[in-house]
This record gives C-alpha cells, sequence and structure tokens, in this order.
C-alpha cells in the first residue's frame, strides 16, 4: 500500500473519531488561499466566504475553526509544494505561506490533527517532530514479501520463490514500482521473471519517469553525492565521500545533503554508511552514463571532472564492475554517436589537450577519467603527451607507457607495479625499454617496460628526489645531485649540492 491508499484507508478507519474528515490532493500544487477557502469554507458550512487577504491572517482563522470541531485533515502530495534543485524541504516561490501554515498547526493549541503524505520531509516537520512532541513522523517501509508476492500474482506473473523474492527486493518492495514493474513482465516477457532478470535492467519506462522526476528536483550537490554513490556500487562511509569530493565539502554540509537524500528515499543508511536501492543505482548510473557522453562529445567537462569513473584503488571486484557498468557502456555509446574508435580517441586526444592548455582539471579526476578511457579502448599510447596533468585514479600496472610524456605530471591514488612514495618524477630511456621514477621518499625505481619488472633502486638521497632525467647517449641516469650506471645500477657521481633546491636535472644532448 503507497502512501496515498495508505492515507485514504486511514481516514476511512479514523472517520468515526472527527467531526470533519477533509482529504485533499496537492498533486497539481494548489495556490495556498485556493486550499485555505476549501477548508474554510467546509468547516464553516458554507457560512464563511470572504477571506483575509494576509496568508497570515488566513491561517489564523483556519486554526480558529480547527479549536472549535475536531477535523482530520489530510494533505496528500506535499512534497510537489517544493522547490526542485534546492536541497530538500524548500519551498517553491509563492508556497512560502504552507510553511507558516505548518508551523503554526505545530504549535499552537486545537482539537483537530494533520496528516501529510510526501517523499520529501519539510524543513519545518524535521525541526518540530519527535516522538514525545504533537508532531511525528512515520517513514513507511516496503511490502513484506507475501503482500509484494500477492501483487505480482494478481498481476499473472510466473517465477519460483527465489526469483520473486528477489524481484520485491529490487524494488525494495515499493508498491508503485511494483505494479510498474508486474505490468512490464507481463508485457514484454509473458509474465515470466526469470527472462526478465535475463535481459539484465531493472529501469522500465514508468519507473525511469518516476525517479527522473524525483532525480531533477535534487540540488546539484544531491546529485553529486548521488553519483558517488552509483559509482562506489558499495556503502560509503561520511568521511569517504567527504574525501571524493572537490573541493572538500565541510562535513555538516554534507550531513545536510545527505539528510535531505534520506526524506526523498533517495539512498539508504545504517551504521555501515550510505547506498542506493538497486533500481535507484541503475538509474543514476544510467544518468551518469550519458552525462559523461554529452560532455566528452561537445568537449564541455564537467562531471568528467568531478567523478572519477573507475576507481584505482578500490576493491578488485569493485573495480571491474564500474569498467564493466560505466566505463565499456561510455565507451560504447561514444562508438556509436562518433562512428569508430577512431574519431572517439580523437575526441579524447583533444579534452586531454583541453585540460592541459585550460588547466580546468587541478584535481585529477578528468586527467585520470580520460586515461582510463584511452586504456580501456585498448589504445596505443605511444607517444601520448600527459604531461602538465594531475592524474588521479588510474591503475598503470599493466600499461605499455613506452615514449609516454609524463613531464611535470602529479599522480594521485594510482595503482603502480610496487608500492612508492609521492612521485615527483617520471622518465623513459631514450630506447623506450626503461621507465624511471622518483618520489618524496628519496628513492628512484627503474623498471623494464616489457614485463613490468623492477631493474634498481637507488635510495642513497636523504631528501624528496624532484627530477629524474635520462642520458641521451650513454646508460646514465641523472638525479637532482647523482648520476647512476643503468648498467650496473651503481652510483658514478654526487655533486655538492642541497637537493632540496635541485627541482629540475637535463642532460645535454652530447651528455
Amino acid at each position: 500500500m503507497g502512501k496515498t491508499a495508505l492515507s485514504v484507508k486511514l481516514a476511512e478507519q479514523l472517520q468515526g473519531e472527527f467531526e470533519y474528515v477533509i482529504w485533499r490532493s496537492l498533486r497539481h500544487a494548489p495556490f495556498f488561499a485556493d486550499k485555505v477557502t476549501d477548508c474554510i469554507k467546509i468547516l464553516s458550512h458554507q457560512q464563511f466566504t470572504t477571506l483575509p487577504a494576509s496568508p497570515h491572517e488566513q491561517i489564523t482563522c483556519l486554526i480558529e475553526y480547527l479549536r472549535k470541531s475536531r477535523c482530520l485533515l489530510v494533505l496528500d502530495n506535499f512534497d510537489t509544494l517544493l522547490q526542485q534543485n534546492k536541497e530538500g524541504g524548500s519551498y517553491r516561490e509563492g508556497y512560502e505561506p504552507y510553511s507558516e501554515l505548518l508551523w503554526r498547526l505545530a504549535e499552537t493549541k486545537h482539537q483537530s490533527c494533520v496528516l501529510l503524505t510526501t517523499r520529501e520531509k519539510p524543513t519545518e516537520v524535521a525541526a518540530l517532530e519527535g516522538d514525545g512532541l504533537p508532531v511525528r513522523t512515520l517513514a513507511l517501509s516496503g511490502l513484506e514479501v507475501a503482500a509484494g508476492q500477492a501483487i505480482l500474482t494478481l498481476k499473472g506473473l510466473s517465477g519460483s520463490e527465489d526469483e520473486t523474492r528477489h524481484l520485491i527486493e529490487c524494488y525494495r518492495g515499493n508498491p508503485l514500482a511494483l505494479k510498474i514493474a508486474a505490468t512490464s513482465i507481463r508485457d514484454l516477457h509473458e509474465g515470466n521473471i526469470a527472462c526478465f532478470f535475463a535481459e539484465g535492467t531493472t529501469v522500465f519506462r514508468g519507473i525511469g519517469n518516476l525517479l527522473e522526476q524525483q532525480f531533477k528536483r535534487l540540488s546539484t550537490l544531491e546529485q553529486q553525492v548521488m553519483y558517488w554513490l552509483a559509482i562506489n556500487r558499495e556503502k560509503l562511509s561520511l568521511t569517504e565521500l567527504q574525501t571524493a569530493f572537490t573541493p572538500t565539502l565541510p562535513k555538516p554540509k554534507l550531513m545536510s545533503i545527505l539528510e535531505s537524500l534520506r526524506w526523498c528515499s533517495f539512498i539508504e543508511s545504517n551504521t555501515g554508511g550510505f547506498t542506493q536501492q538497486p533500481v535507484v543505482m541503475e538509474y543514476v548510473t544510467d544518468c551518469l552514463i550519458e552525462q559523461v557522453c554529452e560532455e566528452i562529445v561537445t568537449e564541455s567537462p564537467q562531471y568528467l571532472l568531478t567523478h572519477a569513473l573507475m576507481q584505482a584503488q578500490a576493491k578488485d571486484y569493485i573495480r571491474d564492475s564500474q569498467i564493466y557498468l560505466i566505463v565499456r557502456p561510455i565507451l560504447n555509446q561514444l562508438q556509436i554517436t562518433l562512428g569508430s574508435a577512431h574519431q572517439l580517441e580523437y575526441k579524447l586526444g583533444r579534452l586531454v589537450r583541453k585540460l592541459q592548455n585550460e588547466a580546468i582539471d587541478p584535481v585529477g579526476y578528468g586527467g585520470g577519467n580520460l586515461l582510463n578511457l584511452l586504456t580501456q579502448l585498448e589504445t596505443d599510447l605511444t607517444g601520448y603527451d600527459f604531461s602538465r596533468l594531475t592524474i588521479r585514479n588510474c591503475d598503470l600496472r599493466s600499461l605499455n607507457l613506452h615514449q609516454v610524456n609524463f613531464s611535470q605530471t602529479t599522480f594521485r591514488d594510482c595503482v603502480f607495479a610496487a608500492t612508492f612514495g609521492g612521485i615527483t618524477s617520471v622518465a623513459f630511456s631514450p630506447d623506450g625499454r626503461c621507465l624511471a621514477t622518483s618520489d618524496t621518499n628519496g628513492e628512484i625505481h627503474v623498471w623494464d617496460v616489457t614485463n613490468s619488472k623492477q631493474l634498481f633502486s637507488y635510495k642513497e638521497h636523504n631528501s624528496w628526489v624532484w627530477n629524474i632525467a635520462f642520458s641521451p647517449v650513454h646508460p646514465v641516469l641523472a638525479s637532482c645531485v647523482k648520476s647512476w650506471n643503468m648498467e650496473t645500477g651503481t652510483c658514478l657521481h654526487t655533486w655538492e649540492a642541497d637537493s632540496n633546491r635541485v627541482w629540475a636535472v637535463a642532460v645535454s644532448p652530447d651528455s
């Protein structure tokens, strides 16, 4: 039973305890004066016909009638009065008197009751509610399995007990979502639940429309939180969410956003963190894919810069899921839109140059996303220039980075073939066979590009190594204050200088 059906049933069962039962739908967002006039006319037996001009006086008049008579006033679909694209609970322009109505109904003594049904909790209710207070709330949970199975049976669906249970759990027992899904399964799959699951999607047109209406009401920050939860696939703690945001959101602000999303029933929470219902996660993932595809086609990155499409340091099965459910669908859709993988590679290359020239991606999600997309596209990265970028959340363990330019590149939250300190510079040998890195631990590591094996590890610096360079003609690697024999791994020379003050090193063409 949904919110509206529950409110109707409740009004029917309690009508004997009230002199008046007034049930009114706010689905079409009626103006405050119209709805108050309607209620006062009923309570005054059509005797009161001229309403005061001031909303404050109108509320005073209504409360006076609620004192005189015991009335149950049901306002269904209250959420239609609330503002879209704002944090939960704020009102649409022109509907602010409803806010005063709630405050005064809660704080003024009368003998009547008011029942609201809403997908979003108004801020007044959140402030005034409490177990021992006049204002209380009931969050509707989903249907029990038996009740959900009754809906599916009435719709003519067939399936095993496990299949019907799984279907009910997919929609968290939401009766409207179950009815929409059941109708589509009956029409598209002749009522066979197993065939429905074989299709691999739980977002039908009707459910998609329902979610779209709610998702568009969210503020930008609320949508960003929703995208992060969809990307992560599992529960995220408050701290993990805060770390993901760029720039970092203050914790009180993030807590307010999460509370607002819980009021909308968009997210679930417990001591383990925050996540989404499966059907919501699928819908939000589809929205993210569509958004990122549009940004790449139009070369106007937004969420491409603020969200990591895959997380290099996530658990293996999470990262695989991100590749399968987010990265590859983006690439597939873009190849269809742009006509070929070659055109897509060209478009991604243009975006790399855009990030280099316009400095619009200081946190690195953009650079990391583009490198991950190129990698999953199986692009030959030989000769690519990623210099001056921040690369964040990239898995570099199996990449062939021959002749790739990473000069002045900052790596953050990336995965390498071994654990490093903070990477300060990267260099390839002239023949492309060796890759060298320097880091904040004062170490230099040299790798064989062909098999990813480590050749040498130099640990003779006592402070950060800011830069390294290969000799163009000899097997020599130079750091800020030392040079190394690449054949033996021994130190050839040490210069008298403070390595903390040497920020760059270069080798002349003739060495």
